[in-house]
């Protein structure tokens, strides 16, 4: 927290302007503060006044809660990259962790690519079901189309590994190799 010994600039915003940017409270703003994770500036009389450069912080912490990250673990990404971390050992164990969590977020992204592309498959199952049926669409059928996409999207997805669909006892079970 410094005191802004210049007036307010146009472009800076109150803790009220500033958490209905974010739809989040006051309170949220001042225990975020608290954390150590924003330092917003204050005029004479007390008052928080955010900039920009604090925005663009909310923001990205705002993507990492969204993403499931701690408070926690947001701090430790943010001291390294404000340089507030320089033993070396210390920035080992930070990068390790780093590169751990950037391989989650790599098969994140990837779920959630093969999530899209799945759902957008049966949207356009049920557009064409819709347009092509003039009586009402039977569940049946289009619970076929459903189990067809979704075994041409796992066949996509498995890696090559073969999957059995053998809706029996083990359902989705790798192929025993004799």
């Amino acid at each position: 927290m410094q005191a802004n010994s210049n007036k307010t600039k146009s472009s800076d915003w109150g803790i009220r302007q500033f958490a209905d940017m974010f739809d989040v409270t006051a309170r949220t703003l001042r225990f975020y503060e608290d954390k150590g994770l924003l330092s917003p500036d204050r005029d004479e009389a007390g008052a928080r006044f955010y900039s920009a450069a604090d925005r663009a912080r909310f923001e990205r912490i705002m993507r990492a809660k969204r993403m499931g990250f701690s408070l926690d673990d947001i701090k430790a990404v943010l001291d390294v990259t404000e340089g507030k971390v320089s033993d070396r050992e210390e920035l080992e164990i930070r990068k390790s962790s780093f590169q751990t969590v950037l391989q989650g977020l790599k098969r994140r992204r990837e779920d959630i690519d093969i999530m899209a592309r799945d759902l957008s498959e049966i949207v356009e199952i049920i557009d064409d079901h819709l347009t092509q049926a003039e009586e009402e669409p039977s569940v049946e059928s289009l619970a076929a189309k459903y189990e067809a996409a979704f075994k041409k999207s796992f066949a996509h997805s498995d890696g090559g590994q073969g999957y059995s669909f053998d809706y029996q006892a083990d359902d989705f079970a790798a192929p025993k190799h004799t």
